[in-house]
């Protein structure tokens, strides 16, 4: 007699798996442009004592671009993942497949922690 085995394969996800990948991308690229304007912030008060700029030349400009660098990738990090989790939230109430995880809700402060089924 013949028996039917089911088949279970994987599924990456379709645009929700590259949107999180993206948004790693983006963390990532925030902290190195964030290192490389610190490097280069030392970098310019070693070579420019300029009259114009103060005592540390140019520093500050490289120190500020990097903090700003670095909140644009923590900024587009969020959006992202968080488009992601509405395609994630979309495809599960329409019963179709989708990659990553759902978050849950966590648990307000001093309250017993509870699960969601």
């Amino acid at each position: 007699m013949a028996t039917i085995d089911k088949e279970i394969t994987g599924y990456a996800g379709g645009k929700e798996g590259r949107m999180s990948g993206l948004a790693t991308f983006f963390i990532i690229i925030g902290i190195i442009g964030l290192i490389a304007c610190f490097i280069l912030a030392g970098f310019v008060t070693k070579t420019s004592k300029s009259s114009s700029w103060g005592e540390n030349g140019l520093s500050p400009i490289w120190i500020a671009l990097g903090i700003v660098c670095l909140i644009q990738g923590i900024a587009l990090s969020i959006v992202l993942s968080a488009g992601a989790e509405v395609i994630r939230l979309l495809k599960k109430q329409n019963g179709l497949e989708y990659g990553g995880k759902i978050s849950k809700p966590y648990p307000k402060f001093g309250h017993k922690r509870y699960e969601v089924r």
